[in-house]
């Protein structure tokens, strides 16, 4: 595992702590070739990035930044940070550089606030995309707040139970639920509840994923960005 990186042309190579079981000579023919790649490779023509963090240990820094590109034909890994803080990233696009930044059309990220803040002022011409994992992880959170807080005014009421046991019914996607999950879930539909309409506004929203955009937007993030990689 990284200690940190630097995947630049020109700046300072790799370093690693040994792996566990891993002998020194072992660790140069395994570093070695990505050494050279890094010092082969060229970075022009990249227009589409993803930009997102890895849990890689349980204590202390724990969290790794990860830049990649993600244009059509060529998907690769560009750098790593360590942590992932608003310095991390812009550290990042430091080495990146102006125009390179200035080139980007798409950035994919989440919706982790450093990120977008970062991204806003280094590379603001570029279309930020959010993606869909993290919106629909908001949107899950918002149908459970929703339903914890109905069951809740349900019960003070003295009316029927009706959501025990209805938690993943509702925040499941209908290829992973159960029989059950899918029998409690017709029955809810059946009644007038918040937690119900929550659920509706989210699968109405569902539809966005495979909408096309109108004309004159990008209906996908790679839209016009299929230079393929570049080969040094």
């Amino acid at each position: 595992m990284p200690s940190g990186t630097s995947a630049f042309p020109g700046k300072k190579a790799l370093t690693h702590s040994r792996p566990v079981g891993i002998t020194s000579s072992a660790q140069s023919r395994w570093l070695w070739p990505g050494a050279w790649g890094i010092a082969h490779r060229s970075l022009d023509n990249v227009t589409a990035i993803g930009i997102d963090e890895i849990c890689w240990k349980k204590k202390g820094s724990k969290f790794l930044t990860l830049a990649y590109q993600i244009d059509d034909g060529c998907k690769r890994l560009l750098w790593i940070g360590k942590d992932r803080t608003k310095k991390t990233l812009l550290n990042f696009f430091g080495e990146f550089g102006p125009e390179r930044s200035s080139k980007l059309r798409f950035i994919c990220t989440d919706m982790w606030k450093p990120y977008l803040q970062v991204v806003a002022e280094k590379a603001g011409r570029a279309l930020n995309v959010l993606d869909r994992f993290h919106i629909m992880s908001h949107m899950n959170k918002a149908i459970d707040k929703v339903r914890a807080t109905e069951a809740k005014t349900l019960k003070v009421r003295g009316k029927e139970p009706i959501l025990t046991g209805s938690r993943w019914c509702l925040l499941k996607r209908p290829e992973n639920r159960t029989e059950k999950q899918t029998a409690k879930l017709n029955e809810l539909l059946a009644i007038n509840l918040k937690t119900v309409r929550a659920y509706l506004l989210k699968e109405d929203f569902q539809q966005f994923w495979t909408s096309r955009a109108r004309v004159g937007q990008p209906d996908s993030l790679t839209t016009g960005a299929s230079e393929p990689c570049a080969r040094g």
